[in-house]
């Protein structure tokens, strides 16, 4: 599973020779530990005990959560949508394009919120 989810990144994201390196390292270091939050929270003491620096665990563990995401959106896409679900808003809200009363919005309205 985890050789599809480099070869979705490499292909379908076009991610970097460097990042893919980078994929199989974090990969390397977690090797069996994936499985479940426990196993990824053993093996993140056992790096430390080893000496791994914490930024160097939190560069793998930012590729392991990649990964998961990637699982839950594979999961998710595979699943059939009731069509309700799956059709767009109609209100227009966090779309470019005209809003109800008129107004042409080209901001989302989160990007306001940031600030």
């Amino acid at each position: 599973m985890v050789e599809q989810f480099i070869q979705s990144r490499k292909y379908l994201k076009a991610v970097t020779p460097k990042t893919i390196v980078w994929y199989k390292c974090s990969f390397t270091a977690f090797d069996g530990a994936i499985d479940s939050k426990e196993s990824i929270n053993r093996r993140i003491i056992e790096l430390r005990e080893r000496g791994v620096s914490p930024i160097t665990i939190n560069s793998y563990l930012r590729c392991v959560n990649a990964y998961h995401r990637w699982l839950h959106s594979a999961a998710c896409s595979t699943a059939r949508r009731p069509r309700h679900l799956s059709r767009r808003s109609r209100s227009g809200y966090g779309s470019r394009g005209r809003h109800r009363n008129g107004r042409f919005c080209t901001a989302r309205w989160w990007v306001s919120r940031r600030r």
